[in-house]
């Protein structure tokens, strides 16, 4: 029988392999690749599998090669129930699946993944031991899908449903009416928060109590929340992640920088590692800074004083005396908007900076960038990703191809003055001095383009 060269290679670079032929794109249109074409790349060593956004019903005939998979990401594509039966028989390993917005998915999938067959609590799948983490938000499972999951599959740390707090919370609501005098404990490690009623509201407190192992929360700001209930996440001890998020069709959040957030980093921020506050058009990056001195990964937009809990002859003592306020671990950096120069030369200082994103960035200027560069920061720089950043030119980003630069990647979405004839010549300079750079480029006129030099 003769051998597959492909089987010879690392599982790993085989993953990327096939990752890249189901993520591929002809203008804004998927291109599926023959099913004939993934089965010489299809071998029973692969420990993850990506199928996102990009699915065939016909990718179902190598399923049966996957026995030894820990890892299968769905995301946005068409995989629906009878995909998941499949699933439920070949991937009897499985640890980690990702269906997020995977909206052909409904409560029969899930309980393919529970049972070797459609009988209710009869020959529970093998899942139900291994899955810990199962991802279905905006899909079609409802609550009662929900709630089997969380029945049947007992491994379950990570869980993510549009319903999943609510189903806590009335959880916790029987434990308490019951009066038991031992609150069972689920081992859930993170929280999604979403799609929030006024009268959830005020309610979070026994939901919370019955998962102490809480580590990262993830919020969807709609109407019901209110400062009070951001408050109440300071129960949670472990939690070193905080997201909170702006939900699309969100109106009239009541939710505040100064009245909720302010109060719970005042609490908890010390422990923080991960904050993202997307969901505020603008905060004060001082008061974050004071009270979270341990972040790693920071995302916020705007900045303005007037949101500031510091007193007000505080402020000019953090502008003077910087290298006391600096977030010496912080590594990732995600920000939008008008911030001053200033602030941008005290962010851009921070010594383990390897990621920095910036949308909309009206403030960020060559000068910005060169001042930077020859000021010795970006000493440990490997991404920038730049969106809608109309002030930067060819200009600002040469100041970064140097031979000293770590750079390794970079993003360019639709900067007016950035053009596709800075891309090839930053490529070709790139070839020459044999950098490993990638760039990856995007305006009006084209669709996404992507430029490999290593």
């Amino acid at each position: 029988m003769e051998m597959n060269p492909f089987h010879q290679l690392p599982a790993s670079l085989l993953q990327e392999i096939i990752t890249s032929l189901t993520c591929t794109y002809f203008g804004e249109k998927p291109i599926k690749t023959p099913v004939a074409v993934l089965e010489h790349l299809i071998t029973p060593q692969l420990a993850s599998s990506r199928f996102a956004p990009i699915f065939s019903e016909t990718y179902l005939s190598f399923f049966a090669k996957f026995g030894n998979l820990l890892k299968l990401n769905f995301k946005f594509s068409n995989v629906g129930d009878d995909s998941l039966q499949i699933v439920g028989n070949c991937c009897k390993n499985l640890r980690i699946l990702n269906l997020d917005t995977c909206r052909n998915v409904t409560d029969s999938g899930i309980q393919w993944l529970c049972f070797a067959s459609q009988g209710i609590q009869t020959n529970n799948s093998e899942l139900c031991k291994t899955l810990v983490q199962l991802l279905i938000y905006q899909t079609g499972v409802t609550k009662k899908g929900a709630q089997m999951a969380m029945k049947y599959l007992t491994a379950l740390t990570d869980f993510e449903h549009d319903t999943f707090f609510e189903i806590l919370v009335e959880l916790g609501e029987v434990e308490q009416h019951d009066n038991l005098s031992k609150v069972k404990i689920l081992p859930f490690t993170t929280l999604l928060i979403a799609n929030i009623s006024p009268s959830l509201s005020g309610r979070f407190g026994q939901a919370l109590s019955l998962c102490p192992f809480i580590s990262m929360v993830s919020i969807v700001a709609t109407k019901g929340l209110r400062d009070v209930d951001l408050l109440s996440l300071t129960a949670l001890k472990k939690l070193n992640r905080l997201h909170i998020y702006m939900h699309p069709k969100a109106e009239e959040v009541e939710i505040t920088f100064v009245g909720g957030v302010v109060p719970l980093l005042q609490t908890i921020g010390s422990s923080l590692e991960l904050l993202d506050l997307t969901y505020f058009d603008t905060i004060d990056f001082w008061t974050v800074i004071k009270f979270c001195p341990n972040l790693i990964s920071l995302s916020v937009n705007d900045h303005c004083e007037r949101f500031s809990a510091l007193h007000k002859n505080e402020i000019p003592r953090c502008r003077k005396d910087q290298e006391r306020f600096t977030l010496k671990r912080l590594k990732e950096l995600d920000c939008a908007y008008s911030i001053p120069p200033d602030i941008l030369h005290f962010l851009f200082s921070f010594p383990l900076l390897e990621q920095i994103s910036i949308t909309q960035g009206s403030t960020l200027t060559d000068a910005v960038l060169i001042d930077a560069v020859k000021s010795h920061r970006f000493q440990n720089l490997k991404k920038i990703l730049l969106r809608r950043c109309n002030l930067v030119t060819k200009k600002g980003i040469n100041a970064f191809m140097t031979k000293h630069s770590a750079l390794e990647y970079i993003s360019l979405h639709f900067c007016k003055k950035v053009s596709l004839n800075d891309i090839v010549d930053w490529q070709l300079l790139a070839r020459h001095n044999n950098w490993k750079l990638n760039l990856d480029f995007k305006n009006s006129d084209l669709s996404l383009m992507r430029y490999y030099t290593s």
